[in-house]
Order: structure tokens, then C-alpha cells, then sequence
């Protein structure tokens, strides 16, 4: 079979991930909203806060499971030597985390449900969702494994499977009660898992290669990633609760909390598509993996030039248009939001421009990128604590702006360090900061001076054109230059951008 290219990968993968996580909501947000009705708010009261306790044990149990499938699969790939270890040891990785996370579920129902949520009737429930809690840890890990081998019709199929048995199970399930649409939660995702074992052979990631023709796999290694990754989860979590703790305290009528969610979503939008690409990608950073692609400098300043341009291209436009699509979108009262929102989206704009160069310094440096969370959790925690008493929202976005801001410099420090930092992408990263900050502040004073919103935001707007057209201007360039000059694998060159 022709290899594919990195723009087929990115426009194909980025599709199909985004067409499986779709159609899952979809049915997920239809059958829980059917649930809901039928059930009543009791019901689907205590099957909410029972399965998001479950998640939350998962999510610590699994220590990343799902990224780390992810990492290793662009070393080890289908029929080459190593591969039938790396799938047994990400399988009794995921099974033991599986086993731990139900038994945590099982054996601390009943403190968690009278000490923790103060309702000691939930703890029959919860005992039930042990179920759910390891089968979370085994589903997060098989598509982990699809995502990382870039089987992304695997990928739809198990989203086809969970939706579907969703919406024809669980609102039958409500009409019994809170218990029963727990069970109907982690039957499914136990189906799904099954289904993923069955198919595994036609989806072209079991094993093939004889046993004995195998190559060990760094065990230690696979465990110190899921380590560094579970710590970074835990720090993130830690650091974000403390935020929105915070603004919640800053404020006892909640209206800057409502702001804060406001502008967290709004930044989640902005990062949603840009998202998919560095999901795709990941498993290709590799200096493995990426050689059918040029090399890893090639595809990490591709996926940097081409998640700049789209989280510029939806950030930057949000921005543009706050003062008029808030009050549009949630009435006149959201209209304080405005001053959070533009920040978190300015924030989304160098998070995700710089995102790539993370996951690549996560493949070359392990310890770097722990160094890298660990001083963004305690940015985070200290510009909070500081701004947030007087600013409340807007301090906690301004923290969040300056906590990510400073992880960029500090990767990019680190990738330069490790000379693996491609030529070019200086100036590309450059573009998308330098853009967002002054959109930023342009944004803090329109939302201060309501004489001038038409002229400020005149200048919002000059400001993501030319932000689009400089990144652009950097693509064209790249372009031209591919045409006249061969790249040969694991080029120092800047790639071609037509090509990525």
C-alpha cells in the first residue's frame, strides 16, 4: 500500500477523529438528554455525580494510558520487530490500571458517598460504577492504540458502537433508576472494548510477527512516560481546581464564575480543530516515524504552521467579534465576560501554537516536559492567587495567559537545547504570540473604554489579518522554496508547507 503523505495524514486523520468524536457526542449528548427526561432529575442526579466520581478515579488510575499508546506507537508499528511487546505490556499496563481503578471504585463507595458527596445511599451506586471505572481505563487505552497506529476507521468504529448502544440503552436504563444507567454505562464501554478485540485482527493491529523474531521493549521507559504523564494530569487538575476555587471565592453572587466557564469554553472552541491535527500527529514525532515525512523537524514545523493559521483563523475572529456575539450568544448580562474571553482566546492561540513542540519535547526529553508542567501548575497557581482577589475572571485569565506563555518559551528553550528545534519555527511561533498579546491587550482596553469600541476593535481586526497573512506569507515562502529544493530525510531545512 502507497504510504501516505503528512497532508493526506493530517486532512484524513483530523477528519475521521473529528467525524468519530462527533458522532459519539452527538449520540452521547441525545441518550443523556432522553435519560434525563425520563428518568427525572433524582435519577439522572445520582447516575451524573456517580459517573463523573468514576472518571475521576479512571482518569488517576489509567496514569495516561491512552496518551501513552499514543507515544509508543510511532515506534513500534504493526509486523515490525517490538510490536507484539509494546501490545502486551500497554495490555497488562492497562489491565492492572483497569483493576485498580474498579477496585478503588468498589472498596471506596461507601466513604466517598457519606464523606464526599454526603449521601450515603449512592454508595450501592457507586459500588456498580466499578464497572464503569475499569472499563474506562481499558477504552481509553484501545483507542489510545488506534489514534497512535493511525487506524482512524478503528477510531469511528468504536464511537459508532458506544453511541449507538448509548442511545438505545440507557434511557431504557432510567426508567429503573440511577443503579441500572451506571450498569448500562460500563456494559457498554465493556462492549465496545470487546469489539475492539474481536476487529483488532481486521483493523491490522494485532500481532503478526512470530514471537520468537521479536524485539524487547524498554519497559521502564513506557512505565516513566505513563508516570510523567500521570503527574502532569494530577498537577493540571490540582492547579485548575485551584483557579476556578479562586474566582469562586472572589466573588460570592458566582457571576465571575459564570464569566470563567463562559471564557473556558469559548477558548475550547478556538482549540477544537487545531486540536484534532496535534492528536493526529503525535504518534509521527518520532525519529522513527517521521522518516516516510521527511524527518521530525519537518513534521513538527508543518503541524506548527498549520495549527497557528487555524487557531489564529477561530481565535482571532472570536476576538474581533466578542462585544456583539456575547450578548447575542447569553443575553446582556454576559456582556462583563468579554475582557476573560478575549484573554483565554489569545491564551488558546499560543497553547496550541505551540502544542506540537510539546509533544515533540515529550518524545526527546521526558524529564524536560515534567520540569515544563511543574512550572506551569505553580505559574498558574501564583498569578492566580495574586490576581484573582482584584480581577477575579479576568485575573484568572490573565494567570493562564502567563502561565502558558511562559511553557512555550521554556519548550522551545529546551528544544533549542537538545538541538532539535527545526529552522524557521522562531519565527513562526513568534508571529502567533507577538499576535495574541497585542490582540490581547487591544481587547483588555476595548473592554475598558466603551467610546471606542468601533475603533479598537477596527484595530483587533487589523491585527489578526496581519497575523493570518504573516503565517501565511511563512507557508508561501516555505512553498516556493520546496519546488527548488529536494528535502532529503531528516532535513535541517524549513519544509514545505503545500507538502505538509
Amino acid at each position: 500500500m502507497r504510504p501516505r503523505s503528512l497532508k493526506h495524514l493530517l486532512l484524513y486523520g483530523s477528519t475521521m477523529l473529528g467525524l468519530g468524536i462527533g458522532i459519539e457526542r452527538v449520540l452521547s449528548f441525545v441518550s443523556v438528554t432522553l435519560a434525563a427526561r425520563i428518568g427525572g432529575p433524582q435519577a439522572f442526579g445520582g447516575y451524573a455525580v456517580t459517573l463523573a466520581t468514576a472518571g475521576a478515579i479512571a482518569a488517576y488510575a489509567g496514569a495516561g494510558i491512552g496518551v501513552t499508546a499514543v507515544r509508543f506507537s510511532g515506534d513500534y508499528r504493526p509486523g515490525s520487530a517490538g510490536y507484539r511487546q509494546f501490545v502486551k505490556a500497554l495490555g497488562v499496563i492497562a489491565i492492572c490500571s483497569a483493576l485498580i481503578a474498579a477496585l478503588f471504585t468498589f472498596v471506596g463507595a461507601g466513604p466517598i458517598a457519606r464523606w464526599l458527596l454526603g449521601n450515603g445511599d449512592l454508595a450501592v451506586v457507586i459500588r456498580v460504577a466499578a464497572i464503569s471505572a475499569g472499563a474506562m481505563v481499558l477504552l481509553d487505552c484501545c483507542r489510545g492504540l488506534l489514534l497512535g497506529q493511525q487506524k482512524f476507521y478503528g477510531l469511528l468504529l468504536l464511537s459508532l458502537v458506544s453511541g449507538v448502544g448509548l442511545i438505545v440503552a440507557l434511557p431504557l436504563a432510567s426508567r429503573i433508576g440511577a443503579t441500572a444507567m451506571v450498569t448500562v454505562q460500563g456494559s457498554v464501554a465493556l462492549l465496545t472494548v470487546i469489539v475492539f478485540m474481536v476487529a483488532s485482527p481486521r483493523l491490522g493491529i494485532r500481532p503478526t510477527s512470530p514471537a520468537e523474531n521479536d524485539a524487547p521493549v524498554p519497559i521502564r521507559q513506557v512505565f516513566a512516560f505513563g508516570l510523567v504523564q500521570f503527574s502532569a494530569f494530577a498537577g493540571i487538575s490540582i492547579a485548575t481546581w485551584c483557579i476556578a476555587s479562586f474566582v469562586a471565592r472572589a466573588d460570592s453572587s458566582l457571576k465571575q464564575m459564570a464569566f470563567y466557564s463562559v471564557a473556558n469554553q469559548w477558548r475550547g472552541l478556538a482549540a477544537m480543530a487545531p486540536g484534532l491535527l496535534t492528536q493526529v500527529i503525535y504518534s509521527s514525532l518520532t525519529n522513527k516515524s517521521s522518516e516516510p515525512f521527511g524527518g521530525p523537524d519537518r513534521v513538527l514545523l508543518s503541524t506548527t504552521l498549520i495549527t497557528a493559521i487555524l487557531v489564529m483563523l477561530c481565535g482571532g475572529l472570536a476576538i474581533v467579534g466578542l462585544p456583539w456575539i456575547l450578548p447575542l450568544v447569553y443575553g446582556h448580562r454576559y456582556a462583563g465576560a468579554e475582557t476573560a474571553v478575549s484573554l483565554l482566546l489569545a491564551t488558546s492561540i499560543i497553547h496550541m501554537s505551540g502544542q506540537p513542540a510539546a509533544q515533540r519535547l515529550s518524545i526527546v526529553r521526558l524529564r524536560a516536559i515534567g520540569i515544563v508542567n511543574l512550572i506551569w501548575s505553580s505559574l498558574l497557581i501564583v498569578f492566580g492567587f495574586a490576581l484573582i482577589r482584584g480581577q477575579a475572571a479576568t485575573g484568572a485569565a490573565i494567570a493562564f495567559l502567563i502561565a502558558h506563555f511562559a511553557s512555550n518559551v521554556l519548550v522551545a528553550a529546551f528544544l533549542y537545547r537538545e538541538k532539535t528545534l527545526p529552522s524557521g519555527y522562531f519565527v513562526t511561533i513568534g508571529v502567533a504570540t507577538i499576535g495574541a498579546l497585542t490582540m490581547a491587550a487591544l481587547a483588555y482596553l476595548r473592554a475598558n473604554s466603551s467610546s471606542h469600541v468601533a475603533s479598537m476593535t477596527a484595530w483587533i481586526a487589523l491585527c489578526w489579518l496581519l497575523a493570518i497573512a504573516s503565517t501565511s506569507l511563512l507557508a508561501l515562502r516555505h512553498r516556493r522554496a520546496s519546488r527548488t529544493h529536494e528535502l532529503p530525510a531528516q532535513s535541517q531545512e524549513i519544509p514545505s508547507f503545500s507538502e505538509a
